[in-house]
């Protein structure tokens, strides 16, 4: 886990540091060190918690600590976390202009929220896109469907049994091409729809399996460099700051 404090404090000293280097007086190492604490305050600001008691939102704060997020807790981050990956992503090429602030504790809070961010961003398009949206209302909000609700289901799911046999008896009736022809095309779309969750599974395992690369703030670049790789051939999209940045701290271990 990283606060914000002892980021804060990593940063400062190199700051000072570096103002040291270029012998800058007390308002220029003023100005450097200013500037190099508030790329770590925005980098926190732009991750935020919503606070929600009995349905109703609280607060929303932003972040001061940030741990490897684990499959538990998941759900929970899908609900309440918000990241701002746009000023994530301005804030990571503005570290990446500025050599001297190169921190371990940076780089893997970069690539670990950006890879966490992106991880959340394709499950939730999953979701948005399979689920009704009573189901996704209620996933998000953390409700569970009364029993009401799944009796329901279970009832509109008998009367569409019933009325695709229905269908299918019919058109046996009418003509025997038409019976098989339409059972020719559910065979088809349930195949299609088959291949598609098992894509989406395989990218969600590899999307999993990068994110795991990253677990401590030690990190192997050749392990994360070509984790993504692998992830980016099973059809992952990565942040083009991700990249960059992993591929600048491999030319510097060469």
């Amino acid at each position: 886990m990283i606060s914000k404090a002892s980021l804060l404090k990593d940063i400062r000293e190199k700051a000072q540091l570096e103002a040291k280097t270029r012998m800058l007086d007390e308002y220029e190492t003023s100005d450097l060190v200013s500037g190099a604490e508030e790329m770590v305050e925005d980098f926190f600001g732009a991750i935020t918690w919503t606070k929600v008691v009995g349905g109703t939102i609280q607060s929303k704060d932003s972040v001061d600590t940030w741990h490897h997020r684990q499959h538990h807790e998941f759900d929970r981050d899908w609900r309440y976390l918000e990241i701002d990956r746009h000023e994530l992503q301005a804030i990571a090429d503005r570290y990446l202009e500025t050599p001297w602030m190169s921190c371990s504790k940076m780089d893997w809070l970069i690539l670990n929220v950006l890879t966490y961010a992106e991880y959340q961003s394709f499950v939730d398009a999953v979701r948005s896109r399979t689920l009704s949206i009573e189901d996704y209302v209620s996933l998000s909000v953390g409700q569970v469907k009364s029993i009401g609700s799944r009796v329901a289901d279970s009832i509109s799911f008998v009367l569409k049994l019933i009325l695709w046999i229905a269908i299918v008896c019919g058109l046996f009736w009418i003509w025997w091409p038409l019976g098989v022809c339409w059972l020719v095309y559910i065979g088809w779309g349930a195949w299609k729809r088959r291949s598609a969750r098992k894509k989406i599974s395989h990218v969600v395992q590899s999307l999993g399996g990068t994110y795991s690369t990253l677990s401590t703030v030690s990190q192997s670049w050749t392990i994360v460099w070509d984790q993504l790789n692998k992830s980016r051939n099973d059809g992952v999209v990565w942040d083009g700051v991700v990249y960059r940045l992993v591929e600048d701290r491999m030319k510097g271990k060469a």
